[in-house]
C-alpha cells in the first residue's frame, strides 16, 4: 500500500504505552538484531515479500518487507486482544513515497543503506535511536539504487529509475518533518511551494531540476537520474522532450497521364478512363484495325469503333 494508512489509537496507548516513565528504558532494551520470523496477521503482511515483524517501542511493532514499489515498513499498535483493551491496529506505513513519520514521541524514518543496497528503519525515542534492517530481497526488481540529492530548504530528493521511468521523492530532512512530494514520468512537475521538475521525463536521459531558494542569480539545480540495472528495459516508448513527429505533408496532385501515341494519328487510351472513351472517327478510319483497337480499349470503345468503321465504309460505297 503506497499511501499512509492511519487508524485511531486508543487513549490507553497514547497515555500509557509511549509516554510512561519506563518507556525510555524499555525502548533502550529493544533488540536491534536481525528481525525474527513474522508473527503479524495476514492482513498486515499481505503483499510484502519476506515480511518480518519486530518490536520497535513499547506496544509498537513494525512489519518490514518489500512491496512491488520497493521497501516498506508497516507500523502497528500492539493490543492484547482482551475485551477491555484495543486490538492490534495498523497506524501508518513508510515506503518510497512516505519516508518519515511521527507517532506521538516516536520518530520513524526509512533510509537507504550506504553500502549493499539494503534499507533500514530508524526509530528515535527520547533521544535514543535504534535501527532495524529490512530483510534481504530474494528477487531483483528493475529499480535502480536510490540517488540522494540535497535540494536546499531542508529538503532531500530521492531519485530512482524503474521500468516505469524516473521518479523523484522530495521530502523534509528534519526529524518530525512529514512533508513529501512525488514526481514521476506521468506527473513531472511539482507543486507551487518550490520549483521541482523532471525534464525529458520519457526520454533516454531524464534530468531532475529544482530551485528552492529565490533571488536573482540563484541557478536551477540539475542532476541526472540513476541508470536501470543491467538486463532491465523500459516499459514505454522513449520520446525525447521537444521532439515531434509531424504529419507528412500531402504530395502535389499528380498530373493527368498523357495519352500514348504511335506515329501521328493512332491513339490508344490507357487505364480505366479508356473503358468509356469514344475514339475519333478519323483514327479508326486511318488504321482500320479493329483488333488493335480492341486490344487497348474497353468493350464500349470497341463497339463504338466497329460502328464507326461500318458507317464510313457504307458512305464510301454510296
Amino acid at each position: 500500500m503506497r499511501t499512509a494508512v492511519r487508524s485511531a489509537i486508543a487513549t490507553a496507548f497514547i497515555a500509557g504505552a509511549l509516554i510512561a516513565p519506563a518507556a525510555g528504558a524499555a525502548f533502550a532494551a529493544a533488540s536491534s538484531a536481525a528481525p525474527a520470523a513474522a508473527t503479524a496477521t495476514t492482513d498486515f503482511t499481505d503483499g510484502l515479500e519476506g515480511a518480518v515483524q519486530v518490536d520497535i517501542a513499547p506496544r509498537v511493532a513494525a512489519v518490514l518487507g518489500y512491496s512491488a514499489e520497493g521497501p516498506e515498513a508497516r507500523i502497528l499498535s500492539i493490543g492484547s486482544g482482551k475485551p477491555d483493551e484495543f486490538p492490534t491496529r495498523w497506524i501508518t506505513t513508510l515506503n518510497v513515497d512516505n519516508r518519515t513519520d511521527q507517532v506521538n514521541d516516536v520518530h520513524l524514518a526509512l533510509v537507504d543503506d550506504a553500502k549493499g543496497g539494503g534499507h533500514t528503519l530508524t526509530v528515535t525515542l527520547n533521544g535514543q535511536t535504534k535501527r532495524f534492517a529490512l530483510p534481504k530481497r530474494t528477487s531483483a526488481p528493475c529499480v535502480s539504487e536510490v540517488k540522494e540529492v540535497q535540494v536546499g530548504a531542508g529538503a532531500i530528493a530521492d531519485l530512482t529509475t524503474s521500468s516505469q521511468g524516473p521518479k523523484a521523492v522530495v521530502h523534509g530532512s528534519a526529524p518530525g518533518d512529514t512533508w513529501s512530494e512525488t514526481l514521476d514520468r506521468t506527473h513531472p512537475k511539482g507543486g507551487d511551494a518550490f520549483y521541482l521538475r523532471i525534464a525529458n521525463p520519457s526520454g533516454a536521459k531524464p534530468v531532475f531540476e529544482w530551485k528552492t531558494q529565490g533571488g536573482e542569480g540563484v541557478p536551477v539545480g540539475k542532476t541526472s537520474f540513476p541508470a536501470l540495472p543491467k538486463g532491465c528495459k523500459l516499459d514505454y516508448e522513449v520520446v525525447e522532450e521537444g521532439s515531434a513527429n509531424p504529419t507528412p505533408k500531402p504530395s502535389a496532385t499528380p498530373a493527368a497521364p498523357k495519352a500514348q501515341t504511335t506515329g501521328q494519328t493512332k491513339v490508344v487510351p490507357q487505364g480505366p478512363v479508356a473503358a468509356g472513351a469514344e475514339l475519333p472517327v478519323e483514327t479508326v478510319a486511318d488504321s482500320d484495325d479493329t483488333a488493335a483497337v480492341a486490344a487497348g480499349a474497353g468493350p464500349a470503345a470497341v463497339l463504338a469503333a466497329i460502328g464507326a468503321t461500318v458507317l464510313l465504309r457504307h458512305r464510301n460505297r454510296g
